[in-house]
């Protein structure tokens, strides 16, 4: 029999009442509910820079901007000499990472607003007017 968790609302809107700071973080207490009961998603806070770009080969991304306004930067290409994500000195063969995209879709979230990511599309995002949203991690069946 599978495992479910309840996300109760009280909890999100803790988590939203957080005073949003600059900067890439995921909010607690969420956070740590997610990660305590292995949930595939987080509540995102979107620095005002773009964050690097990525490519996910196993794994795609929902969006769904709760508040401010997001910018993606979606298909297209990644620029030159892209790395595998390392995290704690051990690659990730299926996270390729870039500092820019080339020849991108350019897209805008406001709040509820979803963005689906499939995998092997190359992204990067930022935020304005305090950007906050959910990301779901939906994993490629068989990878």
């Amino acid at each position: 029999m599978g495992k479910y968790v309840v996300v109760r609302n009280a909890l999100i809107q803790e988590t939203l009442a957080q005073p949003y700071t600059p900067g890439k973080k995921e909010l607690e207490p969420f956070k740590s509910f997610a990660l305590k009961h292995g949930l595939p998603y987080k509540i995102h806070e979107h620095p005002e820079e773009f964050q690097l770009a990525e490519v996910h080969m196993t794994e795609s991304d929902l969006w769904i901007c709760i508040e401010g306004l997001v910018e993606f930067v979606v298909g297209g290409k990644l620029g030159e000499n892209p790395w595998f994500f390392e995290k704690d000195c051990v690659q990730n063969p299926h996270e390729i990472r870039s500092n820019v995209v080339y020849d991108g879709n350019m897209i805008f979230l406001d709040p509820g607003d979803h963005l689906w990511i499939p995998p092997g599309t190359p992204h990067m995002h930022r935020g304005y007017n305090k950007a906050r949203s959910w990301i779901y991690k939906i994993p490629v069946a068989g990878k």
